[in-house]
């Protein structure tokens, strides 16, 4: 009585890669081969995998039915659909599945739209889905070069009068705000407070919300983009960039003092009850914003360095202290933490100030932080769909959660694919895109 074939054509073994394995014939199609080479591993037939084997064969060794000698047992072979290698073709693609595997990867011969269709069974439920999938070339090597601020002016009608009313309007009223303790949102006071703390004085409270030092820290770098701005002789845009000078005079040294001895910069920690929240970097206060605050800090003091052409590097030398904090207490190496901050920033901010310290010194200062960026974004995975940490990143093809931290996440991954070559980050990229 004959037996089905293993490679799950239905065929009878004998009429089908028997005849290729029996060394009868050779598999004359992409297929053909596809279906021969899985009944071999079946079969513990390394003779044939030996023959088939289209580069250097490796060391051999004896493999047992169903065993590929690496402890990955072979539980079955579906082939959905085949696309050319057929007799006349020089390539051709072959889609297959193991069934019980809930997560592959594919590869793909050839550029173009391939449609996949997926199947999946428990018990008696059943599931199918379809997926398309573009397979495109590469990017050029040579990527788009970053642009910096420098001094500007804004000619069109249009967004002159947004960037007037931005400079005139809006960035003082973030300063009367930030300013004004009668709030009690936090503002300038809790790096006033954090200074106090941290010189050993009495001092209250962190106030406001966990991430209001963000606010003062986009506000520092509004004011250094609007002094950029050319006035072109406007009376109330040359006060309020008189404004912004004073300020940022006031506001720098303040936000310095609060910054810790060794580089650590976030005033609700400084601040805060150390049976609630007992040390940095602690999973059970991802929430809290540690890198959301470092990351707008590092992009501050970019614009800060660019409007004073670097004749000022008080936030840059502070940017790096922190940038360097990050890299000697977050990372893969021994008795350093894995690290993710469930609100995205540090990561596209790390790429940015480390292209920017090269840019500015050489010799490669900044690489380490934008190799923190990339451990960051690797590190997601297990967590939730809100803060983009379900999956890790190169397996998010779609997106979810909270709007901004999904688009500072997508800006790292995009960056990181673009300076190291990233492949998979690339995919995730376009798929979300």
């Amino acid at each position: 009585m004959s037996r089905d074939c293993p490679c799950g054509s239905e065929k009878p073994f004998e009429r089908c890669c028997d005849l290729y394995l029996s060394g009868s014939t050779y598999p004359n199609t992409a297929e053909a081969l596809m279906r021969s080479r899985y009944a071999a591993h079946v079969l513990g037939d390394m003779d044939h995998i030996e023959r088939t084997w289209a580069r250097p064969v490796p060391a051999r060794r004896d493999a047992a039915p169903d065993d590929t000698g690496d402890g990955v047992k072979w539980a079955g072979l579906t082939i959905f659909e085949a696309t050319g290698g057929g007799l006349e073709d020089e390539t051709g693609t072959v889609t297959f599945a193991d069934p019980r595997s809930a997560r592959t990867t594919a590869t793909f011969s050839e550029l173009g739209t391939y449609t996949l269709r997926l199947e999946g069974r428990i018990d008696d439920l059943a599931a199918s889905d379809q997926l398309t999938v573009q397979v495109m070339s590469p990017p050029e090597d040579e990527r788009l070069d970053v642009v910096y601020t420098t001094p500007y002016r804004i000619d069109n009608p249009l967004w002159s009068g947004r960037a007037r009313a931005l400079i005139v309007n809006w960035i003082p009223h973030c300063i009367r705000k930030i300013e004004d303790r009668g709030l009690n949102t936090g503002g300038i006071d809790n790096f006033v407070e954090a200074a106090k703390a941290l010189a050993g004085q009495a001092h209250e409270g962190h106030k406001g919300l966990v991430f209001s030092n963000a606010w003062v820290l986009q506000t520092v770098e509004s004011m250094c983009i609007a002094l950029m701005v050319d006035a072109r002789g406007d009376r109330e845009i040359l006060e309020a960039q008189q404004q912004f000078r004073e300020t940022l005079e006031n506001w720098i040294p303040t936000i310095l003092a609060a910054q810790e001895p060794d580089g650590y910069l976030q005033t609700a920690y400084t601040l805060a009850d150390r049976r609630h929240w007992p040390e940095k970097w602690n999973p059970a206060q991802r929430q809290n914003h540690e890198g959301y605050i470092a990351g707008y800090f590092l992009e501050s003091a970019i614009n800060h360095y660019m409007l004073t052409d670097g004749t000022d590097t008080r936030l840059y030398d502070a940017a790096k202290k922190l940038a360097d904090c990050w890299v000697e207490n977050i990372g893969p190496e021994p008795g350093k933490k894995a690290w993710y901050d469930e609100h995205q920033e540090m990561e596209q901010a790390l790429v940015r100030f480390g292209r920017f310290v090269n840019d500015m010194e050489g010799n490669g200062r900044g690489d380490a932080y934008i190799g923190l960026a990339k451990f960051l974004l690797d590190n997601r995975g297990g967590g939730h769909e809100y803060d983009q940490s379900h999956l890790p990143v190169q397996q998010q093809y779609e997106a979810v959660g909270h709007a901004v931290r999904a688009n500072y996440m997508y800006a790292g991954m995009a960056d990181i694919a673009a300076l190291k070559g990233e492949k998979r980050y690339l995919t995730a990229i376009h798929a979300l895109w």
